[in-house]
């Protein structure tokens, strides 16, 4: 890994630092997911002045070298793995952030077979699922756990309005003019908006509206079960209205179109998977990102 590393700067014409090496050559002996806090830690270890910056930009060139992947566990913050010839997908423990690795031929060949259907043929996918493990089970009741596997269900039997009012009593909070304004827009979007977007569409109703009011109010749907925060690796945070029936997405990687899908048979083998863990089940990320397949006959095949 640090041989690659090493020509990666050579052909980017990047100096191969002292610290460059040392933290190339302590990230390469991680096991595991570790944040810039984590690898900086271990580094200080051999070398007290290496800094946060340094540790930071230098992940970053092991990803653009690709002998790292980062990684998002919904912490608000990025994790990274060394890479290795064996691709694998997590599952993520939402009360001690234990990650479990899993690595499925046959959802393998499912979501290859989903994307041909779909006219893609597939560059990477990322799949994390999120529950609580079997330990943390066994040490919480299921009523101490039930706020952890409600994170991201809407409340049943209620409809758009009536949800983010009956979460927003519950908190202490008003349900503003704006607050109704922005949620009532978002309700009728049918796809995947930037807060820029949402707030373009807001400004041309009420101009006095700012574009924090709006972001807050969109992380208040995410909390009420009612939006839902998508990451597609293009550095933007996407949302979209959470609907009744699951899906997940496809993403272009040429366009950047999101294409939605719902896959019976991917749900059915991950649910197997989930149970042989031991891990009960709050929500899942499915992300397939592909290019369009210039010849379908051939790419059918």
């Amino acid at each position: 890994m640090v041989d690659s590393f090493r020509d990666h700067l050579r052909r980017e014409r990047l100096k191969s630092t002292r610290q460059r090496e040392l933290i190339a050559q302590t990230f390469a002996e991680v096991e595991g997911h570790v944040s810039v806090e984590e690898l900086l830690e271990r580094c200080r270890v051999r070398d007290p002045k290496v800094g946060y910056a340094t540790v930071y930009r230098t992940l970053k060139l092991l990803v653009d070298a690709g002998v790292a992947s980062a990684r998002n566990f919904g912490e608000g913050f990025a994790r990274y793995e060394p890479v290795d010839d064996q691709h694998h997908d997590h599952l993520v423990c939402l009360v001690c952030g234990r990650i479990d690795e899993f690595h499925d031929p046959q959802i393998e060949r499912l979501q290859d077979q989903v994307a041909r259907d779909l006219g893609y043929v597939l560059t990477h996918h990322r799949h994390e699922i999120f529950g609580v493990c079997a330990p943390c089970q066994q040490e919480r009741s299921r009523e101490e756990l039930e706020p952890v596997l409600r994170t991201e269900r809407r409340s049943e039997g209620q409809g758009f309005g009536e949800t983010f009012r009956h979460y927003l009593g519950a908190h202490g909070l008003r349900l503003t003019k704006q607050r109704e304004l922005i949620a009532g827009l978002f309700a009728d979007l049918d796809h995947h908006v930037r807060v820029e977007e949402l707030y373009d569409l807001v400004r041309r109703r009420d101009r006095s509206i700012g574009s924090a009011t709006v972001y807050r109010t969109l992380n208040l749907l995410v909390a009420a079960g009612l939006a839902a925060c998508r990451h597609f690796g293009d550095g933007f945070t996407r949302f979209e209205p959470r609907d009744e029936v699951h899906h997940d997405h496809l993403i272009d990687e040429d366009t950047g179109e999101v294409i939605e899908f719902h896959d019976p048979r991917i749900e059915a083998r991950q649910d197997e998977l989930v149970k042989a863990e031991g891990y009960l089940v709050s929500h899942h990320r499915h992300d397939l990102f592909g290019r369009r397949i210039e010849n379908p006959e051939v790419g059918g095949k």
